[in-house]
């Protein structure tokens, strides 16, 4: 099943990527981003229906998943034309941007722990089914609206110092979650809200980040290889926080969080330093979450033109010097 969903994943976003004209790219990633997090917050509160324990949560997800193939079957917007594509290895994305590789892998693997082991958490601090399914709405409800002044601010300052503050504003609120946490479950779904918002973001940033540093034709390999990356953090990333739970208890989680993204802050923090502060032609913001086909329709077709490669990030300090 992960297999077809990453397939799945990396079809959808790559055919918005191929069909948004630059212009409206934004709009068209926001109407994704919304469409993906309004069913994500829905689907938490399906438990409040059945019981987890059983097959009907199974079976409306089958027939939902159905359902999305219509559509698709009936649409008539054609798929991109197939072209060659270079090859992107990681050795490339690693030299053209360490920061966007750095966030990719530490996004999955904070945040495979939340999906993962969030309601584990909210299950030991004694929420029932339906403050389960608050806690983990919260979240995701944060991620929808807070990407957005985000995405505003990436789009118009240096990358890494928007990807390295958003790091440690995630470190922040997941240590203030802890105090919060002893408050009541209110202040908790507050903090957590926060954090999510702001660790939500951390993985589309760095996506554009990379991004910033590869031809158009370089593009759909990079985000396949970006989207391994996240995959391999997320392989670890829920094992790594059931060792701190066993040790700590349910706020070990909220403790995984802080050191991935404190230690992320600071890579980024010092590759940043080191290059120096530069403002390079950036492309759109793109939320990388998951869709629905009712996006196609906002696309139209627009003929592809090659374009330059971007500059490596060292390259780019250079510029900056000069």
């Amino acid at each position: 099943m992960g297999i077809c969903l990453v397939s799945l994943y990396t079809v959808i976003e790559s055919w918005l990527n191929a069909l948004a004209p630059g212009e409206r790219r934004g709009k068209v990633f926001a109407a994704y981003m919304a469409v993906n997090f309004a069913a994500l917050a829905l689907g938490q509160n399906l438990i409040r229906l059945y019981s987890p324990n059983g097959l009907e949560l199974f079976g409306i997800v089958a027939m939902l998943l159905s359902l999305s193939l219509v559509p698709i079957a009936l649409t008539r917007i054609e798929q991109p034309t197939p072209v060659q594509q270079p090859r992107v290895g990681l050795r490339r994305l690693y030299a053209a941007s360490p920061s966007g590789i750095a966030g990719a892998f530490g996004s999955g693997l904070a945040m495979s722990a939340f999906w993962g082991m969030g309601p584990v958490m909210a299950r030991h601090l004694n929420f029932d089914e339906a403050g389960i399914a608050a806690f983990m709405t919260a979240t995701i409800l944060g991620g929808a609206l807070i990407q957005w002044p985000v995405g505003y601010w990436s789009d118009r300052h240096d990358r890494r110092a928007v990807l390295a503050t958003v790091t440690a504003g995630a470190c922040f609120s997941a240590l203030i979650a802890v105090v919060f946490s002893l408050l009541g479950q209110s202040t908790l779904l507050a903090a957590m809200f926060v954090f999510g918002g702001l660790a939500f973001a951390v993985y589309p940033v760095s996506i554009a980040l990379t991004n910033d540093f590869l031809s158009r034709d370089e593009m759909l390999q990079g985000a396949s290889s970006m989207l391994l990356i996240h995959g391999l953090g997320a392989s670890v990333g829920p094992s790594l926080a059931g060792l701190l739970m066993e040790w700590m208890g349910p706020f070990g989680l909220l403790l995984h969080f802080a050191w991935i993204f404190a230690v992320l802050a600071a890579f980024v923090w010092l590759r940043l330093r080191r290059s120096g502060y530069t403002t390079l032609p950036h492309t759109a913001y793109a939320p990388m979450v998951r869709t629905s086909p009712v996006a196609l329709e906002l696309l139209a077709p627009e003929p592809a033109t090659p374009a330059p490669p971007q500059p490596t990030e060292s390259e780019a300090a250079d510029l900056g010097r000069s």
